[in-house]
């Protein structure tokens, strides 16, 4: 048995491949962005970014756990989860998708950033419908009989919108928010450890980039 299966790029769609490339180049925009937002003191990034990817796991590990609610596409490489017991009944899962949250949480985040908006609640929501909008295109172009990212099964929590689960919407518009807000209200704490123990700048980003996303990404 092995977890890592590939598929050579001429065996699977373009748009699977063209979706792996993209994802890649935003994702190391998203580093480069992380990187220089740390040296000039912003943390938050940091915070959501090392995040996300642990909640988006949770979430999608614990989806196939419960409930056997789509079939991915096939992709160069995938995560074959079903040589894990536990996941036997679920379906493999592309290597992007670890790499996906960081990526288009990020930029939720930050596209709400020109607004201005001070309250931690109101940023959240607007972050919330930011995703939504975010991943609009992504969702309903990735069930398209054509693209086939995934194929979704029949489930009566699915009312489909244009292919697109409306209860996937309405996950990315609370969930993704909660995260935010999280972020929001975690994130002076973090600056004042920096403020007051200027000297533990090591064990402080432990803490900032370590123990703090993990205490939040269960959500």
């Amino acid at each position: 048995m092995h977890f890592f299966r590939f598929n050579r790029p001429s065996d699977v769609t373009w748009y699977a491949n063209l979706l792996d490339v993209m994802m890649l180049a935003l994702f190391a925009v998203v580093v480069g962005a992380v990187v220089q937002g740390w040296r000039r003191g912003r943390r938050d990034y940091a915070i959501l970014v090392v995040a996300a990817p642990i909640y988006g796991m949770l979430l999608e590990l614990g989806g196939m756990l419960t409930h056997n609610s789509y079939t991915q596409g096939a992709f160069v490489m995938m995560l074959d989860f079903p040589t894990l017991r536990p996941f036997a009944d679920s379906t493999a899962m592309p290597s992007y998708v670890p790499i996906f949250y960081p990526t288009f949480l990020f930029f939720g985040y930050k596209l709400v950033e020109p607004f201005g908006i001070v309250r931690p609640w109101r940023r959240a929501v607007a972050g919330g419908c930011m995703m939504g909008l975010l991943d609009c295109a992504y969702i309903i172009q990735g069930g398209l009989p054509h693209v086939v990212w995934w194929t979704w099964h029949p489930w009566e929590m699915y009312q489909l919108w244009l292919g697109w689960p409306l209860l996937d919407l309405w996950w990315e518009m609370t969930w993704h928010a909660f995260l935010f807000w999280l972020v929001y209200r975690v994130t002076p704490r973090v600056d004042r450890w920096y403020e007051e123990q200027p000297d533990r700048r090591v064990a402080n980003a432990v803490k900032t980039l370590l123990v703090v996303p993990l205490a939040l990404s269960p959500d």
